[in-house]
């Protein structure tokens, strides 16, 4: 295993060459998410996939881990319903409405109305009316 470390508290990253619990890299990778770091991309192991290495290894200190791991694993979530999504989802789309809303208020008024000028040959101020 080799470590980085960033310098940073509490933020290092595991380079395993070999991961109990995982039958083949090809199947880890599949699962595996791209981060970029630095301007690198790196594949990140899932949770599952995290989860499973660390059972297989049994050690204490993973041991200690595995409940708040557990709980934080899709699996352990449970599946809502297509009303509960589309009710999330509505409520998702409100906020963004509203915050959507907030922003273009922050704007300067003739960057707010610029939408209801219409361009009219021969019309004073520019050639623009409302």
């Amino acid at each position: 295993m080799y470590r980085l470390d960033f310098g940073l508290d509490d933020f290092y990253v595991d380079f395993l060459s070999d991961a109990g619990g995982i039958r083949s890299l090809a199947s880890l990778r599949s699962r595996a998410a791209p981060v970029a770091i630095e301007g690198k991309k790196l594949l990140v192991a899932s949770l599952e996939d995290v989860i499973l290495s660390k059972k297989a290894a049994g050690r204490p200190k993973d041991k200690a881990v595995m409940d708040i791991l557990e709980k934080n694993s899709a699996k352990s979530k449970p599946k809502l319903t297509r009303a509960q999504r589309l009710e999330l989802l509505a409520q998702a789309s409100e906020v963004f409405e509203l915050e959507l809303i907030r922003s273009r208020l922050r704007l300067p008024m003739h960057k707010r109305t610029n939408f209801l000028r219409v361009r009219v040959p021969g019309a004073p101020n520019n050639g623009t009316a409302l």
